[in-house]
């Protein structure tokens, strides 16, 4: 499909007179221009090149713009003569009406925004050239009546000109030559002149006196680039917004002087642009803060303010836990609310959670506000912010300072009901004992625990046994859901019994045996252990055979040799 630079006219070309190119083992042909019954494009390169022009009117030419946007940003438009597409043509325009004037305007922003200065006047004057021509109801021209429906979308055209050729990689030259046309060339390119002085130059013939000054649009800027204004706007607290007013006519435009601002957002002064700090929240989602500029007429921007603030919802949100500190692997989920409330992340913006560098755990983000927090297996801090992503409030948010904690101690409970161990006329005693972690303001739900190895330390009656070694147990254990007042329990289907006995019977003498235990968690599923306590489990004999037990905050529990047999 060609395209004529000059006229932006356009005409199908049979396959021999285009570059053969091979891709991916294929090959395809490189098209001047793309058609728009029938191509596809990915979406990421569309969203990039900002696809097809919405203010182009009604019908014709958004297609040759597109290519042109695709060829001199170095993304060749190629044609596939394997495929078939079935579009159905017509010779007429019988079921609508297309104007001459709306083409030709459409051909006036695509030539603007792709032509260089030094081309565009050039353009413009064959342009003219070329569409002199009057009617009944054009009597002042078709150039004319283009130029003038033209000027009133010029801040749109001009916005995505400036876009378009910082993102290009080639000109209008470079496309001439590239598919053989003979206009432009580098010999009949006119001077470079400033814009103002081309307006000037083809401005409107008709005597007519020059209408008064007149705001079309309000606009603010984004990253110091202008971006048109939306109703309502939405504004986080504390943003210092640049307004600027862009003129109906870009051939009057308003002095300085001329243009007042005001509005309920405190707006004012005079000129062109004026900043506004919005530093009061919004009562409601439709209390607007408004921002008017008046010139000739008056322009209202109607802005919500909001604030935000992060929710952090845990796995194991037991009552009474910490909001501010997390227990090692816990997961979060992260979310927000707004004030006004009710606010979307579909009205005010794309905003992300991050956690700032250095900051422990992972974090998996949409652009919705939303997020799922791992504090992972190290302790430390984490700084989690909810960044905004959008003008005119980008970069800004809310920061929440998070602690991750392991587990620092823990404690032993008899089972409730249970028994205590002993066999009649010999030394033998045992306890039933639940641990528990702590602290026990957060979860360490997502843990594993075991006990660790350890060797006897005896006195007297137990030195014949002085060395024995409590094993370190050989599986992991899972620990339960927090509890504010217990802390988080180890899962362990039967208790633990902590018991000791030679079965032997009387004389008794007296002495201590002692096991100072590991405890020991693992936060990678097993593969590493951390010591986070130990565990003193205890026993103790008396000459006139009284025995006791204790492990940790269990105990101390007693027997005498002579007691009946008991079970646990």
């Amino acid at each position: 499909f060609s395209l004529d630079l000059e006229t932006l006219g356009c005409s199908w070309l049979p396959l021999d007179k285009l570059r053969k190119v091979d891709r991916v083992g294929r090959t395809f042909y490189e098209s001047p221009a793309l058609i728009g019954c029938a191509f596809a494009v990915g979406r990421g390169l569309y969203d990039t090149l900002w696809g097809f022009d919405p203010a182009m009117q009604l019908w014709g030419v958004e297609d040759l713009d597109f290519s042109l946007k695709c060829w001199l940003a170095a993304h060749p438009v190629l044609h596939d003569p394997l495929a078939v597409i079935g579009h159905r043509f017509q010779d007429s325009f019988s079921t609508y009406r297309v104007s001459a004037v709306h083409i030709l305007v459409n051909q006036m922003r695509t030539a603007y925004k792709h032509l260089s200065l030094s081309t565009w006047p050039e353009w413009l004057r064959l342009c003219r050239e070329r569409h002199n021509d009057w009617s009944a109801d054009r009597p002042e021209g078709l150039f004319s009546a283009a130029w003038h429906s033209f000027q009133s979308g010029f801040a749109t055209a001009e916005r995505e000109r400036f876009y378009l050729q910082a993102l290009r990689r080639y000109d209008d030259l470079w496309y001439a030559e590239r598919f053989g046309l003979p206009w432009p060339t580098l010999a009949r390119r006119s001077p470079r002149k400033s814009l103002p002085v081309l307006l000037q130059a083809f401005a409107d013939p008709s005597p007519s006196p020059p209408p008064q000054c007149q705001i079309g649009s309000m606009q603010f800027l984004c990253d110091g680039v202008p971006a048109d204004t939306y109703d309502p706007m939405y504004v986080f607290l504390g943003t210092t917004v640049t307004f600027q007013v862009v003129p109906a006519n870009p051939q009057n435009p308003c002095p300085d002087a001329s243009v007042s601002w005001g509005g309920t957002s405190g707006a004012s002064g005079t000129g062109t642009s004026t900043s506004v700090r919005f530093g009061n929240v919004s009562a409601s989602p439709t209390d607007y803060k408004t921002v008017t500029a008046t010139c000739g007429n008056t322009v209202t921007v109607n802005v919500v303010v909001y604030d935000l603030s992060g929710t952090f919802t845990p796995d194991d949100n037991f009552q009474g836990r910490s909001t501010t500190q997390y227990g090692l692997d816990e997961e979060v989920e992260l979310g927000f609310t707004t004030n006004p409330p009710g606010l979307t992340a579909a009205q005010i913006g794309r905003l992300k959670w991050i956690i700032q560098p250095g900051g422990v755990g992972t974090i998996l983000a949409t652009e919705t506000g939303t997020a799922d927090y791992d504090a992972g297996p190290v302790a430390g801090e984490v700084r989690l912010e909810l960044e905004l992503l959008d003008c005119p409030s980008d970069g800004l948010g809310a920061t929440y300072v998070k602690d991750v904690i392991a587990p620092n101690g823990g404690y032993c409970v008899r089972v409730p009901g249970s028994g205590i161990w002993h066999c009649v006329n010999t030394f033998s005693i045992g306890l039933n004992s639940s641990f528990y972690l702590q602290p026990s303001t957060v979860s360490f739900a997502k843990l594993l625990f075991k006990e660790g190895r350890s060797i006897a330390q005896t006195t007297e009656w137990f030195n014949p046994i002085a060395g024995k070694v409590h094993q370190e147990w050989g599986s992991w254990y899972d620990v339960g859901n927090g509890n504010i007042n217990t802390g988080c329990p180890v899962v362990l289907n039967f208790g633990d019994v902590a018991w000791l006995s030679n079965f032997t019977p009387p004389p008794y003498a007296a002495g201590t045996f002692l096991w100072a235990i590991p405890w020991l968690y693992s936060a990678d599923g097993g593969n590493s252990a951390q010591q986070f306590a130990t565990v003193n489990q205890s026993f103790s004999m008396t000459a006139n055979g009284d025995a006791t037990v204790q492990k940790d905050g269990a105990g101390p529990f007693g027997n005498n040799g002579a007691d009946p047999s008991s079970n646990l």
